[in-house]
């Protein structure tokens, strides 16, 4: 039988995890976010146009992967 200080233990434990996660992930996704945004349009001088720079870009869908993974192991730490 479950007791309730196993189950605030493991409730305590979750949400520990959760901000711990958060923090991390955050950290990685505002940083990605503002190093790829800075360099997605750029602007190149002759001929005189504004391009998309494929790499930034790429690197945005990247930092959107690692948030989705970031709820997955948040996620997945609550199942364990």
């Amino acid at each position: 039988m479950v007791t309730w200080r196993r189950s605030f233990k493991a409730a305590l434990l979750f949400l520990a995890f959760s901000i711990v996660w958060l923090l991390i992930g955050g950290a990685i996704i505002i940083v990605g976010s503002i190093s790829g945004l800075l360099g997605i349009v750029q602007y190149v001088p002759y001929p005189p146009y504004v391009t998309i720079n494929w790499g930034a870009l790429g690197g945005m869908i990247i930092v959107f992967i690692i948030g989705y993974l970031n709820n997955l192991s948040r996620y997945s730490s609550y199942i364990l």
